[in-house]
């Protein structure tokens, strides 16, 4: 029997389903929006959440990650995003989906 926590075909569809439902919801916020704080992460703009959330995926994806990154790759995770606008950030999760 598979564990359904470590199989990763079941964290690549979650990802996969958590990255489309987000789309969804940031599809047309303005700058201003997309910079409104969350109040489930303090300190992290909506920005800020997507990035992580599209770096973790990557990491996962390239073997870089072996457990939950640290505050320090999390840090590293959101700043690979710095100069990223929120459709090409969603671009880089969706490829790393892909290969």
């Amino acid at each position: 029997m598979v564990d359904s926590v470590a199989d990763p075909r079941l964290i690549a569809r979650v990802y996969q389903d958590s990255r489309e439902r987000l789309s969804e919801l940031v599809a047309g916020l303005d700058a201003e929006a997309v910079s409104t704080a969350v109040a489930a992460c303090p300190g992290w703009s909506v920005r800020d959440v997507v990035a992580h959330l599209a770096a973790v995926a990557e990491d996962w994806g390239r073997g870089r990650l072996a457990g939950p990154p640290t505050d320090e790759q999390t840090a590293a995770q959101i700043a690979r995003f710095g100069g990223d606008d929120m459709p090409e950030i969603f671009l880089a999760w969706a490829d790393v989906q892909r290969s």
